[in-house]
């Protein structure tokens, strides 16, 4: 059974932007790397888009929750398609920077205990969750 590819320019329209064959390719693009990814690594995986038009199409979908930033303690944002996943978290190396998506989520539980704790939220809206570590394979260049 094949993967079935998601239909890009129906998420899109479907989130009311234009459909435009750059931001098709650029959905497509962060689909198949799979996992977050810096601008520089996109560029390098739709060419063919100016920086202009790339980092204004990211801020456009990220609005719009087609892809979001991922802010995992790096001097640079890492961005990823959530249209086409399920809600996760990341883990990442210190080592190398190897980043590998945590399909684990937060207890709902924990959630509303931590809203409890909190004086001055009405309610919260989500969360993000980092986990830091080393990878094995620079585990194994250490020993």
């Amino acid at each position: 059974m094949t993967k079935q590819t998601p239909p890009f320019a129906d998420i899109l329209r479907d989130a009311g932007l234009r459909a435009t064959s750059q931001r098709v390719s650029m959905l497509r693009a962060l689909s198949r790397l799979d996992r977050p990814v810096t601008i520089t690594e996109l560029k390098v995986a739709v060419s063919d888009i100016d920086p202009v038009t790339l980092y204004r199409s990211l801020s456009d979908m990220a609005k719009a929750g087609i892809v979001r930033t991922v802010e995992l303690k790096k001097a640079y944002l890492h961005y990823e398609i959530v249209a086409t996943k399920k809600h996760h978290h990341h883990a990442s190396c210190v080592s190398c920077g190897r980043i590998e998506d945590v399909d684990a989520c937060l207890p709902k539980a924990l959630e509303a205990r931590v809203l409890e704790s909190l004086r001055h939220f009405h309610s919260l809206t989500g969360h993000t969750l980092e986990f830091v570590g080393v990878c094995r394979a620079c585990a194994s260049h250490s020993s």
